[in-house]
């Protein structure tokens, strides 16, 4: 059964459960009810279409909704992820 986004209101969810959903989840709701790592941040919310979803966050929506996220460290976390992602197209 897919994770609603309803259900995201009611508590909070580990970062892999959010990730095994966020087909099903809206990121705004994610973004503003749940505690979020800067790296599920970019990896999740921030990379445009990886999940088919309407709602765009930004970077500026991510410092002001998980005030813990430091801007560098959203920073380093995207530099990281671009990294990962270079890796990954060059090993295909």
């Amino acid at each position: 059964m897919d994770l609603q986004d309803y259900q995201i209101k009611r508590r909070q969810y580990d970062l892999c459960t959010l990730a095994a959903h966020m087909g099903t989840l809206s990121k705004a709701r994610v973004l503003t009810t749940q505690r979020l790592t800067a790296e599920f941040c970019v990896r999740y919310l921030l990379i445009p279409d990886k999940y088919d979803s309407d709602d765009e966050v930004t970077v500026g929506e991510i410092l002001k909704c998980q005030p813990h996220i430091s801007k560098q460290e959203l920073m380093d976390a995207q530099e990281i992820e671009s990294n990962r992602q270079e890796s990954k197209r060059q090993a295909t």
